[in-house]
């Protein structure tokens, strides 16, 4: 797990988005911006994006509930939910 305000704070939303894809990776976000990059602008989300609609709790409680979703399936990739 890697949280882009540690490893790169301040980068644009493409670059983030960018980066789960060189990287593989499923980004789990809280951010619609993430969702009008991928379904109004054709972003390319190969590897999976997850926007979560639920309040955030402390970071600890949303990395926990986070934890159970993406345990829940095996189909993330190239998936925006």
């Amino acid at each position: 797990m890697l949280w882009i305000r540690e490893a790169a704070p301040g980068s644009s939303d493409q670059a983030v988005l960018a980066r789960t894809q060189t990287e593989s990776r499923v980004l789990v976000t809280f951010d619609k911006d993430f969702g009008d990059l991928v379904y109004r602008r054709g972003a390319t989300a190969s590897t999976g994006v997850i926007l979560l609609r639920i309040p955030q709790p402390s970071a600890a409680a949303a990395a926990d509930r986070i934890s159970r979703i993406l345990a829940s399936r095996t189909d993330w990739a190239g998936h925006a939910w």
